[in-house]
């Protein structure tokens, strides 16, 4: 398994959650936070592997699944449902 990190959305940190997503399908995954106003990413996951990530409270995960040469979205995830919880004793040792 390996697990990446995307760089946080240029939002207060107040409004920022640490986000986990893994792929536990046999197949490769696009997974993409689109935001209007401005910043917007999105990232390869394949399969087994996990990605950390900051998103706004209010934002949305999209999981495409590429299919001949197409994007098909096969679910949207809200990121308060995807929050990992952080310990701050232990980050601070």
């Amino acid at each position: 398994m390996i697990t990446s990190a995307i760089p946080s959305q240029p939002t207060s940190a107040s409004a920022q959650r640490l986000c986990s997503y893994a792929n536990t399908t046999s197949s490769l995954q696009v997974i993409r936070i689109g935001n209007p106003s401005a910043y917007s990413f999105e990232r390869v996951v394949f399969p087994g592997d996990r990605v950390l990530f900051e998103a706004a409270s209010e934002a949305q995960l999209e999981v495409l699944s590429p299919y001949l040469g197409q994007a098909i979205k096969i679910e949207k995830i809200a990121c308060r449902q995807l929050q990992v919880d952080v310990d701050e004793h232990r980050l601070s040792a």
